[in-house]
């Protein structure tokens, strides 16, 4: 086992493609339905992984009226609350048991 600071790095990209939709009477609310993920090695072990494919696979879509005890409930699956939103900032609140996030606009995603 080396020290961390020794270890090379490696690096992963991943993509959540999300769908988004309104909840009636709460402007601020946004709900979610995760729809697919894809995973792009970037770096292993200090060497560029451009060789190497992406990962992706779609997300099993739930018909939430099958499931016991949530059926229906506008509030499930996943949503957050938009706290603030200018040009450059988005601070959201996710449900139970989430958190306060801040998103600042970048022009670039590069490592």
């Amino acid at each position: 086992l080396l020290p961390p600071n020794v270890m090379p790095t490696s690096m992963l990209r991943a993509k959540v493609k999300t769908r988004s939709s309104t909840r009636s009477g709460k402007p601020e609310r946004v709900g979610l339905v995760f729809e697919s993920v894809a995973l792009q090695p970037v770096e292993v072990l200090g060497f560029p992984a451009d060789a190497l494919p992406p990962l992706g696979f779609d997300l099993p879509r739930v018909n939430l009226e099958q499931l016991p005890g949530v059926g229906g409930n506008s509030e499930t699956p996943g949503y957050f609350d938009v706290t603030y939103l200018d040009d450059e900032l988005l601070v959201i609140r996710q449900n139970a048991p989430g958190g306060l996030f801040a998103l600042v606009k970048s022009d670039s995603f590069d490592p």
